[in-house]
């Protein structure tokens, strides 16, 4: 599930689970794939200050993708661009299949 935008990271009026969303602030569109999931939850991490994946177990988050927000996000305090370069890097896909 997908509560903030992934490239802004406003919280979203609605909360994304599947299919397609154009935020109100950034007027950006995207889908909820791997990738924007993670960035979402990335931002939530950040501006929430959490510091437990648990926190985010509303979002129904995979385990590698709580993996990769514990490791890279919570543990290693990753900004978005160097979160974005790390998924790019790591080749997630940016449509789900």
């Amino acid at each position: 599930m997908i509560t903030y935008c992934p490239h802004c990271g406003r919280s979203l009026e609605e909360w994304l689970k599947n299919g397609l969303y154009r935020c109100t602030n950034c007027k950006r569109c995207f889908d909820s794939s791997s990738k924007n999931t993670i960035l979402a939850a990335a931002w939530m991490a950040r501006c929430q200050h959490l510091d437990d994946v648990s926190q985010m177990a509303h979002l129904g988050l995979s385990s590698v993708q709580e993996e990769f927000i514990k490791e890279f996000v919570i543990e290693g305090c990753n900004n978005h661009e160097e979160v974005v370069q790390i998924l790019e890097r790591l080749d997630i896909p940016e449509l789900t299949a």
